[in-house]
């Protein structure tokens, strides 16, 4: 190459840092390379690992674990029980339309978390529902405030999309740690917010379970950043970009302020207008839980039918009916089963269990 030659650039050089924007440079005059590239993209991962480090230590759990948790804790979904839900009407028209916001309420005891885990697992089995995620809310966990709701969607979203992180690594620059505090709800709804309007993201599902666990302080402002998300009017709605959010609400009839700030919004009751698919599941799950019981088929007939009058539709009540007839003679099951309280009945039934059973031990 002779002197007069032209330089002739190699490689890339649209990745500089603000530290330096040079290249190598050889004998030659050629440039073969940014030298501030590799650092640049170093700089920024570790920022986004530390990021998430962060944020996981402020949930406390990660997410997918702790719903495996309550899933072993409840135990296996009962074959062909929660797969109703997706039939209906409400549940049809919520996931055809997007943005919308779907209310399954009940009472407690209803399997509302069981079918919460259900559509979870089912919506992430689904190719066409590219971002799924969820929320179990709990008073046992610290995972009862809007802050704590809005650090578990962002981390998700974060994990499943790492191009998200330009909408917090500014704020996290600024923060550090700190941005995941309580106190940081406005800071964290604003990144959420980010999020939900970017135009190159797909629909984010989102499935929020147990919102009455939570403490109704720490979810005022929370309800009233949803109930803006999805305001009616018109003149809003065109005057702004329309967000990604299809939010599902799993949560008992109260308190008062959760009917207060969903009452706009489409609500799927379990109990009375599903009453014979809530009826069909018990039958199931009374089923599944006697499997393990061990007495004559006339007493099992027995037992089963009872049970299924007794319960109310009431899960719970059947599991802790269940375990407790497993400590009694088979001689004394159908006596002790005579004398359980329905669901209905103003008693704390499962002291009335604990009462029954140590009777029944001791005849």
């Amino acid at each position: 190459m002779s002197d007069n030659a032209s330089p002739t650039f190699i490689g890339d050089n649209t990745h500089g840092s603000t530290l330096n924007q040079g290249s190598i440079v050889t004998g030659d005059g050629s440039q073969v390379g940014n030298i501030n590239h590799f650092h640049t993209a170093t700089q920024q991962d570790s920022a986004r690992r530390s990021c998430l480090r962060d944020l996981l230590a402020a949930l406390g759990d990660d997410l997918d674990d702790y719903r495996q948790m309550l899933e072993d804790r409840k135990g296996p979904r009962t074959l062909g029980t929660c797969e109703w839900v997706s039939k209906t009407t409400a549940y049809k028209s919520w996931i055809a339309q997007s943005p919308d916001l779907l209310w399954i309420s009940g009472d407690a005891g209803k399997g509302k978390t069981m079918l919460a885990l259900h559509l979870v697992s089912s919506l992430k089995g689904d190719p066409s529902a590219a971002h799924v995620v969820h929320f179990f809310c709990s008073r046992d966990h610290g995972r009862n405030n809007g802050a704590s709701i809005l650090r578990g969607l962002i981390y998700q979203l974060l994990s499943q999309r790492p191009s998200l992180f330009e909408h917090i690594l500014d704020d996290y620059d600024k923060h550090g740690a700190s941005l995941f505090d309580d106190r940081k709800f406005q800071a964290l709804w604003t990144i959420f917010a980010r999020i939900l309007y970017d135009q190159n993201i797909n629909p984010i599902i989102c499935i929020l379970d147990g919102l009455d666990e939570c403490d109704e302080d720490g979810l005022e402002d929370f309800w009233l950043k949803i109930q803006s998300l999805y305001e009616t009017d018109s003149q809003q709605k065109s005057e702004r970009p329309s967000h990604s959010l299809k939010l599902l609400v799993v949560s008992r009839n109260h308190p008062y302020s959760i009917e207060q700030a969903m009452d706009k919004f489409p609500r799927l009751l379990l109990e009375p207008d599903n009453k014979p698919h809530v009826g069909s599941d018990i039958s199931k799950f009374v089923d599944d839980r006697m499997s393990s019981l061990r007495c004559p088929s006339e007493t099992r007939e027995y037992i089963r039918k009872e049970l299924c009058n007794r319960s109310e539709g009431t899960f719970l009540w059947v599991g802790f009916a269940v375990n407790a007839l497993k400590k009694v003679r088979v001689i004394d099951m159908e006596k002790t089963v005579n004398s359980f309280h329905t669901v209905s009945t103003p008693c704390i039934f499962i002291c009335c269990w604990q009462s029954q059973i140590m009777n029944a031990q001791e005849l």
